[in-house]
């Protein structure tokens, strides 16, 4: 304005002054705040960004566009440093990990078929089986001795071949996911939001989108459930960043007002586009003579490059390199690789525990088994060895013949 008035040798004075630009009340179809201000001809010009919007359009008169501007959801952005473990999990969708788990139980079934079918314990075995399998996933040999069956190599082998490409999908992926810290609003659509409960919405109080959120039919009516009430909302776009950078709120607003004041802000904020463009621009009272004079001069602005440095300006300011502080590692940064080291060597060993006491318990089992079968075997032969005795002491037949009428009798 002050470059206007330059332009056109006169100076303007200061009337009135408000904290909000106004909204029309749909109740009792009155104007507040400086809106009320230019209805009731005690201003000339209203020196501020107003959005246009046809109600506004009714009781005052535009100026040519200013600016344009996306209407967009900030809300605070998660901390780098904060520590997310389903992060580990979301390398591969739901469908992918039950995929991998039914493949595990598959090939472990398989190879329990193969072993022994359904001639032992099927519980024991298969659990036998289950782990050799998870063992292979996680890149470990199998405990078989080298007499297992072909059918029973090349089921290792598919599933050794399969685990190879998925650890190496995993690891390239999570190496991704920790050397790029890309944090993300927890929502990134309209939809999204209206079904993350967690955040509140607040925007500038009196201003065009808070009436038009609170009139109904429009495309932002679904918002009045998750605006704060009047006494809570913000009466600068300045206090509405502020808000949304100490609670958790999400600030409904121009991305103009975003660009003036973004290095200012104690925080950074991540934007969700609601397609909305909004165009904003000074007002006028109705049929004001200063309006061709105030358009020209815009316009000679415009021609000579000046409001566009006015925008570089006024609208983006740039960090001064002296403020920037240096980043420190701190041990919050630090703490999962550690817990990580410390966990995964001994979940390794009590692994190899756990396959060790197996495999003796395995060996244990079929020694009992193979000295069962030699006393079975053992006691058969003595027990032949007394009836074919028996017979030959009674003189009842000769030896040979009372071998062979014993071992028939036993048989």
């Amino acid at each position: 304005m002050d470059e206007i008035a330059s332009l056109s040798h006169f100076n303007p004075e200061i009337v009135a002054v408000s904290n909000e630009l106004g909204y029309l009340h749909t109740k009792t179809n009155k104007w507040y705040g400086m809106m009320k201000i230019m209805n009731d001809n005690v201003a000339d010009v209203g020196v501020a960004l107003f959005t246009m919007s046809s109600t506004r359009m009714t009781a005052v008169d535009y100026a040519i566009p200013l600016a344009k501007g996306r209407c967009n959801l900030y809300a605070r952005l998660p901390d780098n440093t904060e520590v997310r473990w389903i992060t580990y999990f979301q390398v591969f969708d739901k469908d992918a990990w039950t995929a991998i788990g039914a493949s595990i139980l598959i090939f472990s079934f398989l190879v329990h078929l193969i072993k022994n079918g359904f001639q032992r314990a099927f519980i024991q075995s298969f659990s036998e089986d289950f782990i050799k399998i998870w063992g292979i996933f996680s890149l470990q040999s199998p405990s078989d001795d080298e007499s297992s069956s072909i059918s029973i190599k090349i089921i290792y082998f598919s599933t050794f071949f399969t685990s190879t490409i998925l650890n190496v999908i995993y690891s390239a992926s999570i190496t991704s996911y920790i050397a790029v810290l890309s944090p993300e609003l927890p929502f990134s659509t309209f939809g999204e939001f209206l079904r993350d409960d967690s955040y509140d919405l607040i925007l500038i109080q009196g201003s065009r989108d808070h009436s038009f959120i609170l009139s109904n039919g429009s495309k932002l009516t679904p918002l009045q459930a998750r605006l704060r009430k009047s006494c809570c909302l913000p009466n600068y776009a300045y206090e509405g960043f502020q808000q949304a950078c100490a609670e958790k709120t999400a600030f409904y607003t121009d991305d103009v007002k975003y660009d003036s004041m973004q290095n200012f802000l104690p925080c950074k904020l991540g934007a969700v586009s609601m397609e909305l463009v909004e165009y904003l621009s000074f007002v006028m009272t109705k049929n004001s003579p200063y309006k061709r004079a105030v358009n020209y001069n815009i316009l000679r602005l415009m021609d000579h490059g000046i409001l566009h440095r006015l925008r570089t300006k006024y609208f983006r300011k740039y960090a001064e390199l002296s403020n920037v502080q240096p980043s420190v590692i701190t041990f919050k940064e630090v703490w999962p690789i550690i817990v990580i080291w410390i966990i995964g060597p001994r979940s390794h060993y009590f692994a190899a525990i756990v396959v060790v006491v197996n495999a003796e318990r395995d060996r244990q089992r079929r020694r009992h088994e193979g000295i069962k079968s030699m006393y079975d075997n053992s006691f058969e032969v003595v027990k032949k060895f007394h009836s074919t005795m028996l017979c030959a002491v009674k003189g009842a037949y000769s030896i040979k013949d009372c071998t062979i009428s014993s071992w028939a009798k036993i048989e």
